[in-house]
């Protein structure tokens, strides 16, 4: 339904290892920010994604990995 305003977000592994994400405002704006380092060693990690102001960031173990 395109009429819905309501905000979500999406975190999609991407099959090469890697991370995005997707945010979406009331105002249909949508923002990405696309990490950067393969995630592929079978651990636990710490991720993260922020939104502040127009930036979106991607934090892997504490370290800035991408943003849009």
């Amino acid at each position: 339904d395109k009429s819905n305003t309501k905000p979500w977000y999406l975190v999609y592994f991407v099959p090469a290892g890697t991370m995005d994400f997707y945010l979406r405002n009331e105002a249909n704006q949508n923002s990405r920010a696309k990490g950067k380092t393969v995630i592929n060693d079978r651990k636990w990690h710490h991720i993260v994604s922020m939104k502040a102001g127009n930036k979106v960031k991607v934090y892997i173990d504490g370290k800035e990995d991408g943003e849009n």
